[in-house]
């Protein structure tokens, strides 16, 4: 799947969806919105990317799920508020690659 927000907004919240394994997300002078609480997410790994140039993307996470976060922010921020997952077995695992450049990516539950 791929989104790209420029001068604009992209929304994926309350709803279903599918994002596949593979999801990546563009905001350019813009702001992205994606909510995986009521996606229908594969079994194992859902890789996602996302590039903001002075643009902000939000995720909403469920709390079931752990979430690894990785990237970089040059004149940017990275701000992952999600609660941290017990020690629970679980079939999937959202990895998200920020990368922000004048840009900011939100991570919460």
């Amino acid at each position: 799947m791929f989104k790209v927000a420029v001068f604009c907004e992209s929304n994926f919240e309350n709803r279903t969806w599918k994002p596949g394994e593979r999801v990546m997300c563009v905001a350019v002078f813009g702001s992205m919105k994606m909510d995986f609480r009521q996606a229908q997410l594969e079994t194992g790994a859902t890789h996602v990317i996302c590039i903001n140039i002075f643009g902000a993307t939000r995720f909403r996470v469920p709390e079931d799920i752990p979430v690894n976060t990785s990237g970089i922010s040059i004149f940017g921020k990275t701000k992952d508020s999600g609660a941290a997952v017990k020690a629970a077995k679980s079939d999937h695992l959202l990895d998200i690659a920020c990368f922000n450049i004048f840009g900011t990516t939100t991570i919460t539950n």
